[in-house]
């Protein structure tokens, strides 16, 4: 055998091996991001209906508007109150909470509404005036 005809052989003998490495790096490399792919998860309906937020069902209703949104809902001073949430909060308590204001009956009313490990409340009336 000549030297050019031993050195082409073994260079096809090299791009072979290179090549069959390269095929199993590449369905290697396919599988193990099949693998990586975002997989549905089953909600079953009681879990579902545990995760829905509790608490009073106007601050449940409160703490799903957007700052700056208004809505006419049923609130504790009125069937027909515009509600408008004013800002989002953590209150020194750590507590997630939302300022709203609500105007019913001619009198507007601001109130902080929070959520504990109980869920969604009204707090006490923290940003109205007190009468002397």
């Amino acid at each position: 055998m000549s030297r050019s005809r031993f050195i082409d052989t073994c260079f096809w003998e090299r791009q072979k091996r290179t090549a069959g490495r390269a095929l199993i790096f590449g369905v290697v490399l396919a599988l193990s991001l099949c693998a990586c792919a975002p997989q549905q998860s089953v909600v079953s309906p009681a879990a579902e209906k545990a995760e829905a937020p509790a608490g009073d069902p106007f601050a449940v209703a409160v703490s799903r508007m957007t700052p700056g949104q208004q809505a006419v809902m049923s609130t504790p001073w009125g069937a027909d109150s515009l509600v408008m949430l004013e800002n989002v909060y953590t209150s020194g308590l750590g507590l997630s909470c939302r300022k709203a204001q609500v105007t019913a009956g001619g009198a507007s009313h601001r109130l902080a509404i929070c959520r504990d490990d109980s869920g969604w409340y009204v707090s006490d009336p923290i940003f109205e005036q007190s009468q002397r």
